[in-house]
């Protein structure tokens, strides 16, 4: 079962990191902590990726 650090890093790759979300590094980790256990890491990815370009086109 991937782990909520290795999510953490697949995102870093795309340069999405808790600065991404304006928010502390624990809260963003709880957030990828609860999108991995809903969602499993593909649907987690997908989700989270879409979460920051909703992000992108409204700032």
């Amino acid at each position: 079962m991937p782990t909520t650090e290795q999510l953490e890093n697949r995102l870093a790759e795309d340069n999405i990191t808790h600065r991404t979300f304006g928010i502390s590094r624990s809260a963003y980790g709880g957030v990828i902590s609860y999108q991995l256990e809903k969602h499993g890491f593909d649907g987690a990815l997908r989700i989270i990726k879409q979460q920051v370009q909703a992000l992108q086109t409204t700032h």
